[in-house]
């Protein structure tokens, strides 16, 4: 077996394991066998628990990233009202992250340790360059009548918390309030209190 597939067998196995388990009732001896390779295997690739752990969420939301960002292109060049294309690069992301099932059960199991890995590691990465994006389609929106003339960095910076709610989608899960449904009623709050004729949610 090449050094490769070993170690995804162990971060695909990891991955599993700590959704259903969660981080402290999930032993490496577990995963290792779970992999089917032996514990000297696992700790070749990973120095220990937390290692592990956060190689997973790494892979996981990379993986995630890549797709937004391919369905955002896809959008981008089918829609040019910068209104609707707002609402559909906000939801589309959205959409793309809720269909990782397991990524979704850690991050409810363990926001503590997600949450701050997540900021760290992509959020502050990759900041400025989404607000300099969202802040560019506001202008355009702006400039071609679509939205009202509002201080875009606000704009670009509201939008972002709203994507930033799925994070602490562990609160809205323990209140029984459905994620993708409050995400989508909060973006709508903000993107069409920008718009000087509001459409309904199919852009119709």
């Amino acid at each position: 077996m090449k050094k490769i597939d070993r170690r995804e067998r162990i971060v695909d196995s990891a991955l599993e394991i700590f959704s259903r388990n969660g981080y402290k009732d999930t032993t490496i001896r577990e995963i290792a066998k779970k992999a089917g390779v032996g514990l000297g295997t696992t700790f070749y690739y990973f120095k220990d628990k937390d290692d592990l752990f956060y190689s997973v969420i790494f892979r996981e939301v990379e993986k995630e990233r890549k797709k937004v960002l391919e369905k955002l292109d896809e959008i981008a060049k089918k829609e040019k009202n910068p209104y609707k294309l707002l609402k559909k690069r906000l939801f589309n992301s959205i959409e793309t992250l809720e269909q990782n099932e397991l990524l979704k059960k850690i991050f409810l199991k363990d926001p503590s340790l997600v949450i701050p890995f997540i900021h760290d590691k992509f959020h502050l990465q990759y900041l400025s360059r989404m607000i300099s994006g969202l802040e560019l389609l506001i202008n355009d929106g702006i400039k071609q009548g679509y939205l009202k003339k509002v201080d875009t960095k606000m704009a670009a910076f509201s939008i972002i918390s709203v994507l930033n709610s799925f994070l602490f989608s562990s609160v809205a899960e323990r209140e029984k309030i459905d994620i993708g449904k409050l995400i989508k009623f909060s973006g709508n709050l903000i993107i069409d209190g920008m718009a000087k004729n509001p459409l309904n949610e199919d852009g119709d």
